[in-house]
């Protein structure tokens, strides 16, 4: 067999293996599954506890020495973990006085983030969220614990809450932001999901979130897969929303004593705006792979022909067929025989 032949074979071996690689970077590469995620278990015996959920295990983290923590909230930028509590009672020290709460993800413990209230004695709080440029929002209500219906700006400096306005709803309890659209999302007790514009500010009603035996009451974003979870009001489940279809999907059931709820969640997590790149080892592979394909296509010739579809679109430079046609075959010299 020529030299020409066999290079030709060649050329046309590592083609394939070339592709082969990139449809295992395609088709292999690591998938995005749930961040994890802390979850505010109410207890005003003993002080709230926070939980978190993780491949698949929900675990006691530790008490977070305040009662009525209804917030949680995850800063990507900081790496900080916020709970807001409602005319809170610290275990140790009781005073009565609302307070933004940094919370310890590993023990549980929550630090009050300044001496000024969160908002004023007999006000009312509900959730937290913080968008994709940092600023933190809250749902309360100052001066009245009997509704949770404003939107609220938090200073993460100072601990102190200042009103936006109000939403017209009177019942408000889970608040989450998107960091892939921008858009801030509000659900009230009864499974209702809204838009919300904080510079009204006002809500647009979305639907009803179905799918659960109870309302979806709290929702928040695991911002790393850009999926919707929440927390049904009673007998509380973690579930997941799908936002095309306002259907959600339960998980698994939270465990829960008599009178106990879960006030909020948040994701660890942040969106980077690109997905997970291949292992280094790989690309170099497919790099080598790559380049002496093309060297031997330039040398020896190939098919003209364009490539199509979705190996095409990401590797534009590969040759997903060949056209038989137009690569001359390969021949033995007159007169003699095949091995």
């Amino acid at each position: 067999m020529s030299a020409q032949c066999i290079s030709t074979k060649l050329a046309s071996q590592l083609r394939v293996a070339a592709v082969v690689l990139a449809l295992a970077l395609l088709c292999f590469a690591p998938p995005l599954g749930a961040s994890p995620l802390f979850m505010v278990l109410d207890n005003t015996q003993s002080g709230d506890v926070l939980l978190s959920y993780d491949a698949g295990t929900i675990s006691e983290v530790g008490n977070i020495g305040y009662t009525d923590v209804r917030g949680l909230a995850y800063d990507a930028r900081t790496g900080k973990l916020y709970g807001a509590t409602r005319n809170d009672v610290q275990i140790s020290a009781p005073s009565g006085v609302a307070h933004l709460l940094e919370i310890d993800m590993v023990t549980g413990a929550g630090t009050p983030v300044g001496s000024a209230p969160y908002l004023p004695a007999g006000s009312n709080s509900s959730e937290l969220t913080v968008d994709s440029l940092g600023a933190m929002f809250g749902i309360g209500h100052v001066g009245d614990m009997t509704a949770v219906d404003t939107l609220l700006s938090v200073n993460q400096s100072t601990g102190v809450a200042t009103v936006i306005g109000n939403l017209g709803n009177p019942v408000i309890t889970g608040l989450a932001s998107d960091h892939r659209t921008g858009l801030l999302y509000a659900t009230t007790f009864w499974g209702q999901i809204y838009l919300v514009d904080e510079n009204g500010p006002s809500m647009k009603f979305v639907g009803q979130i179905s799918g659960t035996q109870n309302a979806v009451a709290r929702i928040a974003f695991d911002q790393a897969t850009g999926v919707l979870w929440g927390v049904t009001n009673l007998d509380p489940q973690l579930v997941t929303i799908d936002l095309s279809t306002l259907i959600a999907s339960p998980v698994v059931s939270i465990p829960t004593r008599v009178n106990e709820q879960v006030y909020s969640l948040d994701f660890i997590s942040e969106y980077t705006g690109s997905v997970p790149e291949p292992a280094e080892g790989t690309l170099i592979l497919l790099g080598l792979v790559i380049l002496a394909s093309v060297h031997l296509k330039s040398r020896h010739g190939a098919s003209t022909r364009q490539p199509t579809g979705i190996i095409s679109h990401r590797l534009h430079f590969f040759y997903t067929q060949t056209d038989r046609r137009s690569v001359a075959p390969c021949s033995r010299p007159a007169g003699t025989r095949a091995a």
